[in-house]
């Protein structure tokens, strides 16, 4: 397993354990669904496109993601989280403070363009992927006010 392997199975580590149902305070449980979900796929094609507008897929390339166990894409959104730009906003926080591992998150502003296209738009084409993963969000379901403040590509 590469560094950026065992650095993305931290990551989905952490985006599961933000995603299990909670206690409710008069007893039961409440379902929170899916923080975020990492989606391996295929860089020079573009980003799938059936999630739900408050899911949070997080893209990263096939050959990063082999051997780390993910969990199942959920391509619904979640019953009871975060809007979806603070949870974008929030991640992008605790890479920054290093509660997660280092990484580059990226900005999909289109939806028909090829994730390596804005990879190199971003600047992240020659990024040491054996080191760190490299993830690709959709930002086009954002209003303009909702980008302010989320500082796009990051690459820590």
């Amino acid at each position: 397993m590469t560094s950026a392997q065992a650095r993305l199975a931290e990551i989905a580590d952490w985006i599961g354990r933000s995603s299990v149902a909670r206690v409710a305070p008069v007893g039961g449980q409440v379902s929170v669904g899916p923080y975020a979900v990492i989606v391996s796929c295929d860089f020079d094609a573009p980003p799938r496109t059936d999630f739900a507008a408050a899911a949070l897929p997080l893209f990263v390339a096939s050959e990063q993601a082999d051997g780390v166990k993910l969990p199942t894409i959920d391509t619904h959104s979640p019953d009871s989280q975060d809007r979806l730009r603070a949870r974008l906003a929030h991640v992008l926080w605790k890479v920054r403070q290093g509660d997660l591992p280092p990484c580059a998150v990226i900005g999909l502003n289109d939806p028909l363009e090829p994730i390596s296209d804005a990879v190199a738009r971003a600047g992240a084409a020659d990024l040491d992927v054996t080191t760190y993963p490299l993830l690709a969000t959709p930002l086009w379901a954002f209003s303009p006010d909702e980008l302010v403040g989320l500082t796009l590509p990051l690459l820590q």
